[in-house]
């Protein structure tokens, strides 16, 4: 037997609309009303795990360990965050972050942290800066800030401070990221 029924705020007051006079309310069969709370259904059910599975995904791959040493975890631009190894101090720094790609390796005859900074964006990067964490010892750097064009490549050169480490970590900031 189709019968109408008025709907409004709440959902079990269904056919009582003076009850609700603050609510929305409009009249449908009551058949509808059990179609359109399926399909409700259907849609949450179905979205809810599409909408959560990159975060999931992102939350699971987040502080994995890699392969070659120890994770550090430093945060990026817009809350991005990059997972950096520790370093050997004879291995070289190679990372993609933040729009920018650092290569850098320490130099034990200049007692020093050099390589490049490179803007990989089509726009320009302000207040690029560099840092080199030694493990168990301080942090050298940051580098003054520069403003990169695309594309454009930068020297980066950071002296030691110490006389010697067994792990290094580098690390770019953009903008006012880290101050």
């Amino acid at each position: 037997m189709d019968r109408d029924v008025c709907v409004g705020k709440p959902w079990d007051d269904l056919a009582q609309s003076h009850r609700n006079p603050g609510g929305p309310q409009f009249h449908m069969k009551e058949e509808h009303v059990d179609k359109f709370r399926r399909l409700a259904g259907g849609l949450a059910a179905l979205l809810i795990p599409l909408l959560m599975a990159p975060l999931v995904l992102m939350i699971i791959s987040c502080g994995s360990s890699t392969p070659t040493g120890e994770t550090v975890r430093e945060q990026g631009l817009v809350g991005e965050e990059a997972i950096l190894t520790k370093l050997a101090p004879d291995e070289t720094f190679n990372q993609l972050r933040a729009g920018t790609r650092l290569i850098m390796s320490y130099d034990p005859a200049i007692d020093s942290f050099t390589g490049t900074v490179q803007n990989t964006t089509s726009y320009r990067l302000l207040d690029v800066r560099v840092e080199v964490h030694l493990e168990g010892g301080p942090e050298l750097g940051p580098t003054p800030p520069i403003d990169l064009a695309p594309g454009e490549v930068k020297p980066v050169e950071l002296q030691s401070t110490v006389p010697s480490f067994v792990g290094w970590v580098a690390l770019v900031r953009v903008g006012s990221q880290g101050r």
